[in-house]
């Protein structure tokens, strides 16, 4: 994050519909992800998380905000509500996801495919 540009919402819905995301979970690095963010604002993924055996499934909805945030409203298969909204950062070919714009807050790498 330190010398990206922050991403504004037309950026980020152009990179972020119809791409499968992976990455790990901000906030709970030790947790990895993958997720599929559809045209039609539905999400439907993956994570491997330490502390679960096996696979855990995960489906909602996806947003962006007016300030540019990716925000997430999902259910994991293990019944538990993950609600949160991340601002995006691109450092040349690199993208990373953040709580905040704050420069000290810790970012996580993006990859995405289409």
């Amino acid at each position: 994050k330190q010398g990206g540009a922050k991403l504004g919402k037309a950026d980020v819905l152009n990179k972020f519909t119809g791409a499968t995301v992976r990455g790990q979970q901000v906030g709970r690095p030790s947790t990895t992800f993958q997720a599929t963010l559809k045209s039609d604002g539905s999400v439907d993924g993956s994570a491997i998380s330490p502390n679960v055996v096996g696979v855990i499934s995960v489906t909602g909805k996806w947003t962006v905000n007016d300030a540019g945030q990716l925000c997430s409203d999902l259910t994991n298969s293990m019944g538990a509500k993950i609600q949160e909204c991340s601002f995006l950062f691109r450092r040349g070919e690199q993208f990373y996801s953040a709580r905040s714009d704050d420069s000290t807050e810790p970012a996580y790498e993006r990859f995405f495919s289409k």
